[in-house]
C-alpha cells in the first residue's frame, strides 16, 4: 500500500530479551520528500533517518559503566561512549518513540502521520501521530488485526477498512496502486 508523502514510517528494531543484558532499541524514520523527485527508475526519492539522542552522564555509564570514581568508564578498555556526542541505541521502547516523534515533527515538517511498522507490515499498524479521528478508528483496526493473526478472512477485511480509512482521510496514494 503506497500512502502519501504526508505519511511517515517508523521501523523498530531491537535486541530486547535475546541477549543477557541485551535491551537494545533502534529506530528508523521512513518517508517520501513531497517534491516526488524521481530517480533513474521512476522511483519517488526515499529518505531515512535514524533516531537518535544526545548521550548525557547517566546514559554514558550505562554503556560504558564506571570507573573508579564513579564516572564513565570504558568499554572493553576503550572510551567507546562520550557525553555530548549522539546515539542510536536506546534502552527502552517508550524513550525510543518519545524521540521519534520529536524527530518527526523537526525532520519531516509535511508529515501528518506516524506509524509504527515494521519490513513485513502489511495491514493496519499502530498509529503514534496522527488526527484524533484516524488515530482512533485506526488503532481500533491494529488492535482486532493483532488479536486476528490466525483468522485470515478477518484479517483481509481489517486490511480493506484500514485502506478505506486512509482513503476517506486522504492519505493513501491512488496514483500508485
Amino acid at each position: 500500500m503506497y500512502y502519501t508523502h504526508e505519511v511517515v514510517k517508523l521501523n523498530i528494531t531491537t535486541w530486547a530479551g535475546t541477549i543477557a543484558m541485551g535491551e537494545h532499541w533502534y529506530g528508523r524514520l521512513h518517508y517520501h520528500m513531497p517534491e516526488y523527485v524521481e530517480d533513474k527508475c521512476g522511483l519517488r526519492e526515499k529518505c531515512e533517518y535514524d533516531v537518535d539522542y544526545v548521550i548525557d552522564k547517566a546514559s554514558a555509564i550505562r554503556l560504558n559503566g564506571t570507573d573508579e570514581n564513579n564516572e564513565p568508564g570504558q568499554f572493553f578498555g576503550v572510551n567507546r561512549y562520550k557525553i555530548g556526542e549522539t546515539c542510536h541505541r536506546f534502552f527502552g521502547r517508550d524513550y525510543l518513540v518519545k524521540r521519534a516523534k520529536l524527530a518527526f515533527n523537526e525532520i519531516t515538517p509535511h508529515g501528518r502521520v506516524l506509524l509504527e511498522c515494521d519490513w513485513s507490515s502489511c495491514g493496519p499498524v499502530e498509529i503514534i501521530v496522527g488526527p484524533r479521528k484516524l488515530m482512533r478508528l485506526g488503532n481500533q483496526l491494529w488492535r482486532k488485526w493483532e488479536d486476528s493473526e490466525d483468522n485470515d478472512a478477518l484479517c483481509c477485511l481489517l486490511e480493506r477498512q484500514w485502506k478505506a480509512l486512509f482513503k476517506k482521510a486522504g492519505f493513501l496514494d491512488l496514483t500508485s496502486m
